[in-house]
Order: C-alpha cells, then sequence, then structure tokens
C-alpha cells in the first residue's frame, strides 16, 4: 500500500468521484458506542479489540444481527483528536482487523496522531461471525484437490469447474440466513452503523482496490454523512456491479499495462534489475516454461 501524505490541517480529499443518490436509511434508533478492550489475540497485542452487533437484514433493523470485530489503533494524540478513519484492504473477501498493524504505511504520523485507525473484518469474513461452506477441514480440501490455480487441459478445465459449483452448493446448504445478506450495500449499511459507534458524525474511511467500491457505495448512500474518503486503486463500480466478464478483461488489460510499464524500467534500471535486457522477451520466456 502507497503511504498517504495526507496534511492533518486539512480536510482528506475526496479523490474519488460518486454518483449522488438519495439519502438511504441506516438501522432504527441510535447506534450505541464501542466498547473497546485489549486485544487478546497474538497478531493484535497491543491494539483495541471490540465486537459490534449490526442488523442481519437491514430492512428488518429489529431483527437478527451479525456481528462484527474490529480493532482499534488510537490516536497518538487524543488531546487534539479530530475523528476515526475506518480502513478496507479489499477482495472482496479480505479482513481488515489487522491493518492497524501496517498504519505506518497507511497514514501520515502527523494524520495517525489526530485519528483513530480502525480495522474491521466485514460481515460473515474473519472474526465477524464467519461463514463456513463445510462442515470440516478434510471436507474443504478434498474439493480444494479437484482445483487447478491455471487450469490447461480439458480434464483441469473439468475438474475445477465441476469442484467450483459443488463448493458454490455447499455454501448455499451450509452457511444459512447470512448468505442472502452478504453484499457490499449491506457493508456500507454496516459502515455506517460502525461510524456511529465510533462517536463520529461523518465518516472518514481508507478503501484499497475492492475496499474503494464499498467507500463509492457509502458515499452514494449516504452523502451527507462522508467527511472524507479516500479510494486507492478504483474498483469501476457500474462495470464490477453490472458487467462482470467485461471487467474481468478490463482488469487483466490493466495488468498488462502495469507489467509493461515495469519491463520497460527494468530494461533503463540495466544491472539493478535482474531481468533487464530484453526485460519482456526474458520475462516471456520464464513464463512460458512455467506453464
Amino acid at each position: 500500500m502507497r503511504r498517504l501524505a495526507v496534511r492533518v490541517t486539512a480536510a482528506l480529499a475526496l479523490v474519488a468521484a460518486v454518483a449522488v443518490a438519495p439519502q438511504a436509511a441506516s438501522a432504527g434508533g441510535a447506534a450505541p458506542p464501542f466498547s473497546w478492550s485489549a486485544c487478546t489475540e497474538p497478531l493484535l497485542i497491543g491494539f483495541d479489540c471490540a465486537t459490534y452487533e449490526v442488523p442481519l437484514d437491514h430492512d428488518k433493523p429489529r431483527g437478527a444481527t451479525t456481528t462484527i470485530a474490529l480493532s482499534r489503533r488510537p490516536a497518538g494524540d487524543p488531546a487534539h483528536r479530530i475523528g476515526t478513519i475506518f480502513v478496507n484492504p479489499g477482495g472482496p473477501g479480505g479482513a481488515g482487523r489487522n491493518m492497524v498493524r501496517a498504519a505506518a504505511r497507511i497514514a501520515s504520523p502527523e494524520v495517525l496522531a489526530r485519528f483513530d485507525l480502525v480495522g474491521f473484518d466485514p460481515r460473515g469474513i474473519g472474526g465477524s461471525d464467519p461463514i463456513q461452506c463445510f462442515g470440516t477441514d478434510a471436507e474443504a480440501e478434498a474439493l480444494y484437490a479437484r482445483m487447478t490455480g491455471v487450469p490447461i487441459t480439458r480434464e483441469q478445465i473439468a475438474s475445477t469447474l465441476a469442484a467450483n459449483r459443488e463448493y458454490t452448493a455447499a455454501c448455499e446448504d451450509n452457511i444459512g440466513p447470512l448468505l442472502t445478506h452478504m453484499s457490499t450495500l449491506n457493508v456500507a449499511k454496516d459502515l455506517d452503523l460502525l461510524r456511529q459507534g465510533a462517536g463520529d458524525d461523518r465518516l472518514t474511511y481508507i478503501g484499497y482496490s475492492y475496499g474503494t467500491l464499498i467507500g463509492a457505495t457509502y458515499a452514494n448512500l449516504f452523502p451527507k454523512r462522508v467527511r472524507a474518503v479516500v479510494l486507492d486503486g478504483n474498483v469501476d463500480p457500474d462495470q464490477r456491479t453490472n458487467h462482470r466478464l467485461a471487467n474481468k478483461f478490463e482488469r487483466a488489460g490493466g495488468f498488462e499495462i502495469a507489467l509493461d510499464g515495469f519491463l520497460t524500467e527494468c530494461d533503463k534500471a540495466g544491472a539493478a534489475c535482474a531481468l533487464s535486457g530484453d526485460a519482456r522477451g526474458k520475462f516471456d520466456r520464464l513464463r512460458d516454461r512455467l506453464r
């Protein structure tokens, strides 16, 4: 992740344009504040942890709930604290609590002095009531063994497709009611409740990759509740949600542009880059050999 050089004397910039929709309602009633305590998980020792209940179905705010797990790196200068920055690493499916460990790579010291940095695992992921598609690890591993990362032969392709279909069916059979509420829309609505739980009137958020879609969705739903949103590595919201196959091809093209740029710079770097001297040719031959 690129370090974000954000000056604390100015509001964080809203760096992605999003279409504004009518204000959407969050769950009824005031959201209770977070209840932080010292984290006990080895990777999060030294940080604060909390869990937070949100509606399973935001259309039924007083019905069943699911739990969101969070971690916090408190502001270094609490006397001059401005608020909370929520962060998400992407995915979909990326757990965000460990992002507090990378705080120095996310924001400048001036920003970290004035803001709590809060990572959260989106619903159904990591520590947030994680979904389970299989009854045992052995069942899952047996299915994974039939999948090939880069299927080439007809047999590999057939086996991988069949295993993925069985995986989907197993999730449908075993996850339960949470399955139909695993969506970007629900995560954005969860985020609005988390904002309230942090005591912030408006959201400050940093999202990477797919996390940009969460931020853009939030800004569409709650335009008057946005303080500042930084979207790094933008997902095209319309293409990603409405034209998935085209999005796959566009992303592949983007990766190829980035790779070509790297290989060009590699040749310019000479001995400082191991592939220099026809870097593209060397890369292609290595790729073909591995394939």
